[in-house]
């Protein structure tokens, strides 16, 4: 991500019990993910990895631009 979701991310962390994820490559991050207890993220390839692990998750959906129909 941006350095400003870095920023964000860290004060969730701060605040709670969060850990915020290094960057990793993919087989790594399949690692992660398998060891992890909940995902938490939109709809993109780690949450499609979370599901197949049958990893439990809270996956956010943005607005479809209709336009684009």
């Amino acid at each position: 991500g941006s350095e400003e979701e870095k920023i964000e991310a860290e004060y969730i962390a701060s605040k709670t019990s969060a850990k915020i994820a290094p960057k990793m490559d993919l087989n790594q991050l399949k690692c992660f993910i398998s060891s992890s207890k909940l995902l938490i993220g939109n709809d993109t390839g780690p949450s499609h990895i979370a599901w197949a692990f049958g990893i439990k998750s809270i996956i956010l959906f943005g607005c479809t631009d209709t336009n684009l129909m």
